[in-house]
């Protein structure tokens, strides 16, 4: 350690000291800082959240290589030096108490006459609490209408969340659950808690309030959920007790006969690749949504015979429409004929090709043309030819296009020497075959 350029911040003479006096008072100083970050203790006690952190910057020099940090239990806490920081850091696992033990040296600086260093050991335990994390409430209000004189069934799960299908998950995954009913002159409700399933019973006409609370175990933490149930009852006839029309399956028939149609035209080979594509996609998304449903069942109190039955119909209904969609090959080289009369008289005929011989004109096709790659039908065609690159205005030749449906917007561009414009919607396209 130099000591010259720090006396020299000094006017000796000014203040008629020695320079031993001044080196005494110095050294004196140096001993009380060295010495008042060697002695500072990490905080012996820590709360934490689960899923949180804490942490303790450190006023000592620590030797990261020397440090160890261990845990009493840990599936409570778990701790570790950061020495990027310089902090002891502390992560909550659990709820519960458990200690966190830190071990290591630290560089200690010695003044006496010479400047010297040593490492010195030091063990600090930090006592550490875990608190459950704090989960506000999940409280929705869900509207049920019934008949008079029916009745609906719901498994839990679907009203208070997945954790609640499996009986011999209570205590586990889900716990407490209760039912409080409304006025019985309108409906009735009764939870069984052997089959995790709550029917609500029509009576009379009429709206009334049930409530459903459970807990649930989420994010390390029991989570309370209270399901606020306004229900309806419409008047109807019947017997009492009889159920309720499967109302989700209705919904998912309606949808798969609404695609029927395209279904059909495909199979039949009347749309488009990328027609039939989508077709088949929405038939693959609504079938997925149906084997769901039916996996979703699995162990619960609609686990019967006459609710999935009825699924399954369904799915097969879907699944076979998919093959037929997948089995049909359109020929690889569908017959082109000579086109007769203008694109545009042929508008509606997607799919269908046409041939179509230029002839030579080096001095260029006139006319404007919309579009790149989608032409509209009102497009010259041999002036588009030349822009798709196909032919040139010197040679010409003979040219397929398939007619297309129309789009919504075409984009114009330079391609070839030849420049298209931009056009909006339009009734009819075409576009060449390669």
């Amino acid at each position: 350690m130099k000591v010259q350029p720090i006396l020299s911040i000094f006017n000796m003479r000014r203040f008629d000291i020695s320079s031993s006096a001044v080196l005494q008072v110095l050294m004196l100083a140096c001993v009380f800082i060295l010495s008042e970050g060697a002695v500072a203790q990490a905080p012996r006690t820590a709360t934490v959240e689960v899923g949180k952190e804490t942490s303790f910057g450190m006023r000592r020099e620590v030797n990261g290589r020397s440090t160890q940090v261990s845990a009493s239990d840990l599936a409570i806490a778990r701790g570790w030096w950061d020495g990027n920081l310089n902090k002891l850091r502390i992560e909550g696992l659990s709820p519960g108490r458990t200690q966190i033990t830190f071990t290591g040296t630290y560089r200690e600086i010695i003044v006496g006459g010479v400047l010297r260093e040593r490492a010195v050991p030091f063990r600090d335990v930090v006592d550490v609490t875990v608190l459950a994390r704090t989960v506000p409430v999940d409280s929705r209000a869900i509207t049920i209408q019934v008949t008079g004189n029916k009745h609906r069934d719901y498994s839990i799960h679907v009203l208070l969340g997945p954790q609640f299908r499996n009986k011999n998950e209570e205590g586990l995954r889900w716990r407490n659950v209760s039912f409080t009913g409304g006025n019985g002159a309108i409906a009735r409700g009764l939870y069984d808690d052997n089959q995790l399933k709550l029917r609500i019973t029509g009576v009379k006409g009429g709206t009334t309030q049930m409530t459903l609370t459970g807990e649930r175990f989420v994010e390390r933490t029991w989570q309370r959920v209270v399901r606020d149930l306004s229900v309806k009852v419409v008047p109807g006839a019947g017997t009492m007790g009889e159920i309720e029309p499967d109302v989700w399956l209705e919904g998912l028939r309606r949808s798969y006969q609404q695609i029927q149609p395209s279904v059909e035209r495909g199979a039949r080979g009347e749309l488009l690749v990328e027609q039939k594509a989508d077709v088949r996609r929405n038939l693959e998304n609504l079938g997925t949504v149906v084997e769901n449903g039916i996996r979703n069942l699995a162990g619960t109190a609609d686990d019967r015979e006459e609710i999935i039955a009825p699924r399954r119909t369904l799915l097969g209904e879907i699944q076979r429409d998919i093959r037929r969609l997948r089995e049909y090959q359109p020929p690889t080289n569908p017959p082109a004929i000579e086109l007769p009369g203008s694109v545009g008289s042929h508008r509606g005929q997607n799919g269908k090709r046409f041939t179509f011989k230029c002839a030579p004109n080096p001095g260029g096709a006139g006319g404007t043309v919309w579009g790149t790659d989608v032409y509209t039908d009102d497009s010259p065609i041999c002036k588009a030819a030349v822009h798709a690159g196909l032919i040139t205005y010197a040679s010409g030749g003979t040219v397929i296009i398939e007619i297309r449906p129309g789009q919504q917007s075409y984009a114009g561009s330079e391609r070839n020497g030849v420049s298209t414009s931009n056009w909006g919607g339009w009734g009819g396209s075409y576009v060449f075959v390669r």
